[in-house]
């Protein structure tokens, strides 16, 4: 009897292996009926088998069922344990399938597939650190099994060990160069240490068996646009939009890479699509009427809400007068932190909307970051006339009084080296408070910090490396601030909303721009369309910031205030 069982359950086996699962199913049901139903542990393994056919035909509830019978027949069995756990994965009770995996390592610790599913579902749950323990004893076991390579190389770029992770991967594609996930791992992790070119290849590769993969085409062109290769990543969007051509975020990728590039026109259609944008999307504000896309505004009254952060509505608050000039009352919700700011751009046409208050009635609403698509403009129309923001002239009066005690003469310069912690890139866009030590040696400057509330130790790491004025505890908002740069005779910022402020405000401003550069900062050019006092200086593929401090150290010991 043991024997028939064995032959019948080898034969299930390579009938799933062939994809034949209802054939698979047929003949173990044919020889549990044989058997009287199945009742003997000696039909164990049929039930495992037939419990995993089921799982593969998506009957979940059933495969649960069945594997229990299983083990209810061999308790002791750790195939068995494991078989429960292969089907509670899918049906994703993640908590059982773990205990059922760790139940079947109690049987036989030297299991090299619970301890790789066990790590899976560890790593699903966020145990990432425990994930790792059950890879590494999978590879200590099966050192020639790809997967095993390949899993502990994801968990370790999960703990950020991207370099570590780039190597397990790279032994996974040596043992077996097909292994699904490998290169795409692989170039995940390339992508995180900095090396571009290999990132390109890697996702090329994955690309190759893979022509169809829609989501990976976004990422790939993401890699092309930093390596400079203009055509070749346009044409990874328009693949991932073409594949997809119904995804709201592959169009919203190709549009990030449109603006990017120039294509204003064939940009701001597709940034409409931002709202797909999980993040985005979560912070859209649900408003009644018509949103407006172009129509007349002559007589009409249009709410524009904020959006993003707040450099978005610095930089894109030139647009609410265009608004007025065509015949519209604008009302303007724009946050508590920019309404005295805003104070003299207001008028009876152009009003401030309090968080938290009903809007007035609008015949029709936008978000502000729609407003230049449909008002037509390309980048030769950037409507970058600056100053239009200013500052409010009490505060400029006090703030240099107190700007002018500290420093009498010589070049007064403002420093900003980190945006809101929040931030998708502050990785990137920000940098520790060292970077900023060339400053600290060119003669005859005297630094002023603007960051208005600094991470722990930063001042302390700053003032170690020489004299700088804290100046941002004492602002109450971008008023303050605003009145502070009028001051200055330069800023030199982080990719962050006070470098915004100090184009709006027509000042000198150097803003330092990472590798994974926004798409306002556009390719080939130091200087921005947006703002006309604006220079930029831009990090290399390394990442590196310290050549990026040391071109501005030498361009400021060059400055003369304007």
């Amino acid at each position: 009897m043991v024997e028939t069982v064995q032959a019948v359950c080898r034969k299930a086996a390579g009938m799933m292996a062939a994809g034949l699962f209802r054939q698979a199913e047929d003949s173990l049901r044919a020889l549990l009926a044989e058997h009287s139903g199945g009742t003997q542990a000696d039909c164990a393994p049929a039930f495992q088998q037939l419990a995993l056919a089921a799982h593969r035909q998506g009957r979940s509830s059933e495969a649960v069922a069945l594997a229990e019978h299983a083990l209810g027949l061999e308790p002791e069995n750790p195939e068995a344990h494991f078989t429960l756990g292969v089907v509670l994965l899918r049906a994703e009770r993640l908590d059982e399938a773990a205990r059922a995996f760790r139940a079947a390592l109690v049987h036989d610790g030297r299991m090299v597939e619970a301890h790789l599913n066990l790590g899976n579902v560890l790593k699903t749950q966020g145990e990432t650190a425990v994930a790792l323990n059950h890879y590494r004893l999978a590879v200590d076991l099966r050192p020639d099994l790809a997967e095993a390579h390949m899993n502990l190389g994801a968990a370790l770029r999960a703990e950020g060990k991207a370099a570590e992770a780039v190597d397990c991967c790279r032994r996974a594609l040596a043992i077996n160069p097909a292994l699904p996930g490998a290169y795409l791992n692989l170039a995940n992790a390339l992508v995180e240490i900095g090396r571009h070119d290999e990132a390109a290849e890697a996702y090329g590769c994955h690309l190759s068996a893979h022509p169809q993969d829609a989501g990976i085409w976004v990422p790939f062109g993401s890699v092309l646009r930093l390596l400079g290769r203009r055509d070749e990543a346009l044409a990874a969007y328009e693949t991932a939009v073409r594949l997809k051509p119904d995804d709201g975020m592959m169009r919203f990728e190709r549009g990030l890479a449109r603006l990017y590039y120039g294509d204003f026109a064939g940009g701001w259609p597709d940034y409409e699509f931002r709202w797909c944008e999980p993040e985005l999307g979560a912070e859209r504000p649900e408003l009644a009427g018509p949103q407006w896309s172009g129509q007349d505004l002559a007589g009409r009254t249009i709410f524009v809400h904020a959006e993003q952060g707040y450099g978005d509505s610095l930089q894109f608050a030139r647009y609410l007068p265009l608004l007025v000039e065509r015949g519209a009352k604008v009302i303007f919700g724009g946050g508590d932190e920019m309404e005295r700011l805003f104070r003299p751009l207001l008028s009876d046409r152009l009003v401030w909307f309090r968080n938290g208050e009903l809007p007035p009635p609008y015949h029709f609403h936008s978000p502000l970051l729609s407003l230049p698509g449909y008002l037509g403009t390309r980048v030769e129309t950037i409507p970058a006339q600056v100053p239009y923001l200013q500052a409010l002239p009490d505060l400029v009066e006090h703030w240099r009084s107190r700007i002018t005690a500290l420093a009498p003469k010589g070049l007064r310069v403002g420093l900003v080296w980190s945006g809101r912690p929040t931030h998708p890139n502050d990785k990137r866009r920000s940098f520790q408070p060292e970077a900023l030590a060339p400053l600290f040696q060119v003669p005859g400057v005297t630094l002023f910090s603007l960051q208005k509330d600094p991470r722990p130790g930063h001042l302390e790491a700053l003032g170690q490396l020489g004299t700088i004025h804290p100046l941002g505890s004492g602002f109450a908002d971008f008023a303050d601030t605003a009145a502070a740069l009028e001051s200055l005779d330069l800023l030199i910022s982080a990719d962050t909303s006070v470098a915004h402020l100090a184009g709006a405000l027509g000042r000198p401003v150097w803003t330092m721009i990472p590798i994974d550069r926004d798409w306002r900062w556009m390719p080939d050019r130091a200087d921005s369309p947006w703002y006309p006092t604006m220079r930029l200086f831009f990090q290399g593929l390394d990442s590196d910031w310290a050549p990026v401090l040391g071109q501005v150290a030498q361009e400021l010991g060059r400055f003369k205030a304007g």
